[in-house]
Order: structure tokens, then C-alpha cells, then sequence
């Protein structure tokens, strides 16, 4: 029992490590949203920019070129979700009987969800979902983490299965088979993040600065907007990070 405590202790203490130097769970990645003819002339005429912004659709952010607000869409000022994959949203039969009766479709489509498009079948809005008219990020994230025979071993001897999971690294989740929990693992128990890859942050010259000042480079690196991980230079918690210390 004494055995049993101090392990649970130092699997807590685990846990808390890495929920420090994982940071903020993966978000939404975005890039730049480039006004139409349209647009363009209804701003020369003082239409407000921000709110022609928003109204593009669910997941659209006017930023003012602060990039922490909109990770990957740079310096532009209207930015849109950046999901790589699309597949088809079928209608339930209670929608279909509100479109039959006269709900516009396309408000139906948008209001679904973030990243929801209605594309009129046109696949180049929405790659992936081809002739479909209301398209979904596919966003099979995660994928099934099979334990191995020592992590088989520890929950057979009592250690809690949930601790092993997401002490495995960041974005591992314990799911219960709920896949709604983590999209693409199915009805798998522990789940893992899909091919998701970091690139190094490198400080400016205004960061470093504050950071030989003694300010802290873990919350300087996670405050720098959604998805930042701080992995101490280990790529297993922020893959194609290599041993760089503050990843994005």
C-alpha cells in the first residue's frame, strides 16, 4: 500500500509536468482571408471591415495583424479557419423537412458548427467534400494508443489506466471510447494526437530580452496564442519540433 501511494504521487507530479510544458490544447490554425471585388468596395465606402470580417462565416477573426489572435495568418488583418480536409454533412430528416419548408440552407449549413461551409458543390472551397453542398472539417485528429506490455502489466497489477494514458505526452487523451471526445480514435480508450507537427518559435529580440530579465520563457512561450507547447527541447511532445525549446 506504502508502494502504491508513492507511486501515486509521483504519477501526479508527472501529470503535472507535462500539463505545464504541453500548454494550451491544439486549436484552430488559421490563414489569411483575401477581400473580393465586392468587399473591397463596400469598405472604400466605409462599410465596417471587422464586421464584413465576422459575417464570412464561423471561425473568422479580425485581428489587426496580431498573429497571437490568429496563429498562421501572419500580418493580414481578416483570417479564416485553415482546415486541410473537408467531407460532406448529410442532413438529418428534421433538416431536411425545415429546408422543405423554407430555411435557407445555407444559414442551416453555416450554423452547424466552426468551419462549416456551404460550397454549392464547388470542391475548391472545401477540399475534400466534392459535390457535397454543406461541407465539415474532417477532423479526425486521434488516433488509438495500443498499450504496450509493461503499461499492460501496470494496470493488471491496479495502476490507474487514466494517469498512464495522459502521462503518455501532450495531447493524449482517455476517452472511454467516446470518440466525440477525440475525433478518428474511435472506440479506443487511449487516444493519441494524429500527425500533428511544430515548427520552432524563434524569440525576438524583445523576448529574449525579457527573458534574461528572469521572466519566465515556459508562459512567455504558451501566452505567444493557442497551440504553443514549451517541450524542453523533446520532440515526442511536440513532433518535428526537434530540440527546440518553444514550439508553434
Amino acid at each position: 500500500n506504502e508502494y502504491k501511494s508513492y507511486l501515486r504521487m509521483f504519477m501526479m507530479l508527472w501529470l503535472i509536468l507535462v500539463i505545464t510544458m504541453c500548454g494550451p490544447t491544439l486549436a484552430e490554425r488559421y490563414k489569411c482571408y483575401h477581400w473580393n471585388a465586392d468587399e473591397k468596395a463596400r469598405i472604400a465606402k466605409g462599410e465596417n471591415e471587422v464586421n464584413v470580417c465576422h459575417n464570412k462565416g464561423p471561425g473568422f477573426r479580425h485581428t489587426r495583424g496580431d498573429e497571437s489572435l490568429a496563429p498562421g495568418c501572419g500580418g493580414c488583418w481578416c483570417c479564416q479557419p485553415n482546415y486541410e480536409k473537408y467531407k460532406c454533412y448529410h442532413w438529418s430528416a428534421y433538416e431536411k423537412l425545415r429546408i422543405a419548408g423554407g430555411v435557407n440552407e445555407v444559414d442551416l449549413c453555416y450554423q452547424k458548427g466552426p468551419g462549416f461551409r456551404h460550397t454549392r458543390g464547388d470542391n475548391s472551397q472545401a477540399p475534400g467534400c466534392g459535390s457535397c453542398w454543406c461541407c465539415q472539417p474532417d477532423l479526425e485528429r486521434f488516433k488509438c494508443y495500443h498499450w504496450n506490455d509493461n503499461e499492460k502489466a501496470r494496470i493488471a497489477s491496479g495502476e490507474n489506466e487514466v494517469d498512464i494514458c495522459h502521462a503518455k505526452g501532450c495531447g493524449f487523451r482517455h476517452t472511454r471510447g467516446d470518440d466525440s471526445k477525440a475525433p478518428g480514435c474511435g472506440t479506443c480508450w487511449c487516444c493519441q494526437p494524429n500527425n500533428v507537427r511544430y515548427q520552432c518559435y524563434h524569440w525576438s529580440n524583445s523576448e529574449k530580452a525579457r527573458i534574461a530579465k528572469g521572466e519566465n520563457e515556459v508562459r512567455i512561450c504558451h501566452a505567444k496564442g493557442p497551440g504553443f507547447r514549451h517541450p524542453r527541447g523533446d520532440d515526442s511532445l511536440a513532433p518535428g519540433c526537434g530540440s527546440c525549446w518553444c514550439c508553434q
